[in-house]
């Protein structure tokens, strides 16, 4: 009976270590938005999915995260525990809903000045922040980020939406959210290393300080200026095992649960097959919104 007891606590304690070491996944939320989580700890980069509408256009109201739908996505996703959240830059569509999750699951918020101005309007003390700078690791769990400085891309190549930091004085009115400061992220685990870049255009002069090949390609495809653009750029110049491409869907259309809606001129199957194309032996993956994709295995 002894021998019994203790056979079944050891596979018990084997169950729970293993359990503890889970793989790497990610999960999209739509636009930019995707969790990075290896079983302990969970980070969401670019939560955004308060959508403006007409009011907010014509600045006759502020526009601010909605509390309703922000609780109800994390709820949805399981998500309501997050240990950090990153924005790429401060325009609304990677950044709106930053500071409502951070209220929401006790995240804290790692800013700039643009992104701290935002959060700081909202005058709660349950948002929490901390503040980043240029290529300064940051160790959250097992995963260790480096951010790094990118120039956001012209739109449609023509003028710069938003140019400047977010004003000191904001209302959080839709035009008060300005680009601000824009960043890739290089984030080393013990099971592998993931970029996510939300540029198209490949920035290579501080990443290679860091990394000269990466597991993972997180990277979005709006407002490139070719296919060329992604397929020559960093999974050319970084051999990943697996891509995995966002942005590519209409941020102004209104959300509605795994509704597909891609952004006007965004020819999704034609990249994708291009890329399957040239790099064969690279898993290309659509990213379905709210279901977990393993990008690395568990090597402990």
């Amino acid at each position: 009976m002894i021998m019994m007891f203790k056979t079944l606590f050891f596979i018990l304690m084997t169950l729970v270590g293993f359990k503890a070491h889970a793989d790497v996944t990610v999960k999209w939320l739509t636009v930019a938005s995707i969790v990075v989580d290896d079983g302990k700890t969970r980070i969401l980069f670019d939560p955004a999915w308060t959508r403006p509408g007409i009011r907010h256009v014509l600045n006759l109201a502020p526009f601010i995260s909605d509390e309703a739908l922000v609780t109800k996505i994390l709820d949805k996703n399981g998500i309501n525990k997050v240990d950090a959240i990153f924005s790429s830059h401060s325009h609304f569509d990677h950044v709106v809903d930053a500071p409502m999750v951070s209220k929401l699951t006790g995240a804290i918020f790692y800013t700039d000045q643009s992104s701290q101005i935002l959060a700081s309007a909202y005058n709660d003390s349950k948002i929490r922040t901390v503040g980043i700078k240029p290529e300064e690791k940051i160790q959250i769990g097992d995963f260790l980020i480096t951010p790094m400085n990118r120039q956001h891309a012209q739109i449609l190549h023509l003028f710069d939406f938003l140019p400047g930091h977010v004003p000191g004085n904001t209302k959080l009115s839709f035009w008060d959210y300005h680009v601000g400061d824009t960043w890739l992220y290089l984030i080393e685990h013990p099971d592998g290393t993931i970029l996510i870049d939300q540029g198209s255009q490949a920035q290579m002069q501080s990443l290679s300080k860091y990394a000269s090949k990466v597991d993972v390609l997180i990277q979005g495809i709006a407002n490139r200026k070719s296919d060329e653009a992604v397929i020559e750029g960093y999974a050319k110049k970084l051999s990943p095992s697996v891509f995995i491409p966002l942005h590519f869907d209409n941020f102004f259309a209104d959300f509605k649960d795994g509704v597909e809606s891609f952004l006007p001129g965004i020819n999704f199957d034609s990249l994708m097959d291009k890329m399957k194309k040239a790099y064969p032996t690279m898993k290309v993956d659509k990213p379905l919104y709210g279901q977990s994709i393993k990008v690395l295995e568990t090597k402990r």
